[in-house]
């Protein structure tokens, strides 16, 4: 379910969780564990956030499809199902849209798929 700011507020309260801060942490723990588990755990968690186009923003800021972006090459199997499931997330946004087709993100895509669907 998409959310507004008036939900989020009355979700959380005038002092409950700081959305952006939240996300800079999750962050900050995927760049700089070093357990697999955990990694993965993030990423799904950062996927989640990507769903919601309250969030477009602060994704944006954090380079959060960089992430995405290297984890289709970069990470094992889970990750880049993960990172490949949060880019078309993001995807429906047109300027995140426009900056995953800068990077090149549909031709990584592509290959993953490549890879994981054994196509000829």
């Amino acid at each position: 379910m998409f959310t507004s700011y008036e939900r989020l507020e009355k979700r959380s309260g005038k002092k409950g969780v700081d959305r952006p801060e939240y996300l800079k942490e999750l962050v900050h723990e995927f760049t700089t564990s070093e357990h697999l588990a955990s990694r993965e755990q993030v990423l799904a968690n950062l996927v989640n956030f990507a769903y919601d186009p309250i969030n477009y923003p602060w994704l944006r800021k954090l380079k959060v499809i960089d992430i995405f972006l290297d984890q289709l090459t970069e990470g094992t199997a889970t990750l880049r199902d993960f990172a490949a499931a949060g880019l078309c997330n993001l995807a429906l946004d047109q300027e995140n849209k426009a900056y995953i087709l800068r990077q090149g993100g549909v031709e990584l895509l592509l290959s993953v798929s490549h890879s994981v669907f054994s196509l000829p």
